[in-house]
């Protein structure tokens, strides 16, 4: 009888011992339930994870290198930041342009100022693939 009574208050006022795995538990966090059924969707999703990780570590590079050179770019409101982020960059690259040359079958870069200081933090080899020496 005793053990009964006890039993009724834990089961009331019990509090989970392992609340912070509740969450795995949980049908939803299942991979099947991703929809992750067809091969094309897991690449797809690896893509995109790809992508993401990529963005992140480009981002990353940057800030690095402008800490260490002490240097900014100006960020939307044209004040100097070196803490840009990649999204900034791309649109501040948007306008580069190549314009076919006589005699030269590269042709040449046309950029911008802030565009060429941009380009000025890339390695020398990704200076030579993009062609902007």
């Amino acid at each position: 009888m005793l053990f009964t009574i006890h039993l009724q208050i834990y089961l009331i006022h019990r509090v989970p011992t392992d609340s912070a795995e509740e969450p795995y538990k949980d049908p939803l966090f299942f991979t099947d339930a991703f929809f992750l059924k067809s091969e094309r969707r897991i690449m797809a999703l690896t893509m995109v994870m790809a992508l993401a990780l990529l963005y992140s570590l480009a981002e990353e590079e940057l800030r690095r290198t402008l800490k260490a050179l002490k240097d900014a770019i100006p960020n939307q409101k044209n004040k100097p930041t070196n803490r840009s982020t990649m999204r900034w960059i791309f649109q501040l690259m948007d306008r580069v342009h190549w314009v076919p040359a006589r005699g030269n079958p590269k042709g040449t870069v046309w950029m911008k100022d802030i565009q060429k200081k941009i380009v000025s933090f890339f390695s020398p080899e990704d200076k030579a693939i993009s062609g902007v020496l």
